[in-house]
């Protein structure tokens, strides 16, 4: 017996060891108890109280260890759950980055507004169809078109911001090109004859009506700026054709 005890206590010293010290504790109690049963046919009062004592101690470990395993099949389960939840939640990410491959900034942006939409949207029906009166359903109906509104602006905000990127850029490779179409047609250009100077001016005329294209469409929605830039290519030309002339 004493040895079972300081088995015990080793165990208890330990982490992970419950169902083994449940073992050895009962095994402790059953041979105390089959010994107290063996030295009298009748029990006295005081081994009575002692059988009585270690049942007692034997029924109360046993609920405890019944209570352990089923409190670490729950935290297992837990545990397991949680880490099915982070793997979906890790594929959710896996799967969105592989859709987004191939996406421009833009689409990826417009897609985003799309989702978050429909998922107000789909309140918003829900809650029209679980309306109790004409009212709330009309009040729901109209929530619905506000949504519907709200994403169209968003929308229409994303494309205006990538418009203008893709705008500018144009603007910005359009003038690059025509800088070096120019000192091409320069390079080794004396321009001591009438169709040197012409060469050089169709490239010089080129360019000024494609930049002022591409800033045109940069500034339709500006009124001024595109008085501006109409008088700047109207200048433009006409200091071209007046060095030719």
């Amino acid at each position: 017996m004493l040895k079972l005890k300081k088995t015990i206590k080793l165990l208890e010293a330990q982490s992970g060891k419950e169902k083994e010290i449940f073992a050895l504790k009962k095994k402790m109690w059953s041979n105390e108890i089959t010994q107290l049963k063996k030295k009298n046919k009748v029990l006295s009062d005081a081994d009575q109280k002692r059988v009585d004592e270690l049942e007692e101690m034997m029924q109360v470990e046993g609920v405890k260890h019944n209570k352990f395993i089923a409190d670490a099949g729950k935290a297992s389960e837990d545990a397991f759950k949680a880490g099915v939840e982070e793997f979906k939640n890790a594929m959710v990410e896996v799967n969105k980055f592989l859709a987004d491959q191939g996406k421009s900034e833009r689409q990826k942006e417009l897609d985003e507004i799309d989702k978050h939409y429909a998922e107000l949207l789909k309140k918003a029906r829900k809650y029209q169809q679980d309306a109790s009166d004409i009212n709330s359903a009309l009040k729901q109906a109209n929530t619905v078109n506000k949504i519907k509104t709200a994403r169209e602006i968003k929308k229409d905000e994303v494309n205006e911001k990538y418009d203008k990127e893709d705008n500018e850029k144009a603007l910005s490779e359009t003038e690059l090109k025509g800088s070096t179409d120019l000192l091409k047609v320069k390079t080794g250009n004396e321009e001591k004859t009438v169709a040197d100077v012409t060469r050089i001016a169709d490239v010089e005329l080129k360019n000024a009506k494609d930049s002022y294209e591409k800033k045109k469409i940069l500034a339709k929605d500006n009124a001024k700026e595109l008085e501006n830039i109409e008088a700047e290519y109207a200048n433009n030309v006409y200091n071209i054709n007046k060095r030719i002339s």
